[in-house]
């Protein structure tokens, strides 16, 4: 496991990482609720972003003097980690680099949905460690799934496809 955990969080050897364009709206939000207790949850289409968004806020986070091994992210679709449930991942990553229990972290937790029992988990989790979750999911049913169990502790921000600005700066900016 710790080789897939290596290679999905290349800043532990400060390996380069793409990151894409930045969309900003996003991420002052992001920034602007680093500070809250919540999880906060990213939801909308596939291929809209929201990977490439958590990535961003990584980037972000890692700039600003958060150190490498704060930082976990995990594609929970990847076949190496779908089928084993939250808490374990985080059991691993305090064994990995001696973080004990009162240590803060930054989960990033993509495609949530396809972790098991993940609102029990996160629910325990956020009851109980220093922690701050970022979650993406693909659909909308995700936070219907949940059946009250975060409730007070989320904030869910749904991502849009590009703005025509946002669409402008991907294209390099304004058409001769």
């Amino acid at each position: 496991m710790e080789t897939t955990y290596y290679a999905l969080n290349p800043w532990w050897e400060k390996r380069t990482f793409d990151t894409g364009i930045p969309r900003d709206i996003y991420l002052n939000k992001l920034s602007s609720q680093l500070e809250r207790r919540q999880i906060e949850i990213l939801i909308g289409s596939r291929r809209i972003g929201k990977t490439t968004l958590l990535k961003q806020f990584i980037r972000a986070l890692l700039y600003n003097g958060t150190s490498e091994k704060d930082i976990l992210y995990l594609p929970l679709d990847h076949p190496n980690l779908f089928a084993v449930p939250i808490s374990e991942h985080l059991k691993n990553l305090r064994k990995l680099f001696g973080h004990g229990r009162d240590h803060k972290l930054y989960l990033f937790l993509d495609e949530i949905q396809d972790s098991p029992d993940w609102e029990t988990e996160l629910e325990s989790l956020y009851d109980n460690e220093s922690l701050k979750f970022f979650c993406s999911g693909s659909s909308s049913s995700l936070i219907a799934r949940q059946g009250g169990k975060l409730t007070g502790r989320q904030i869910v921000s749904i991502v849009y496809p590009l703005s025509f600005s946002e669409f402008l700066m991907f294209r390099g900016g304004l058409p001769n």
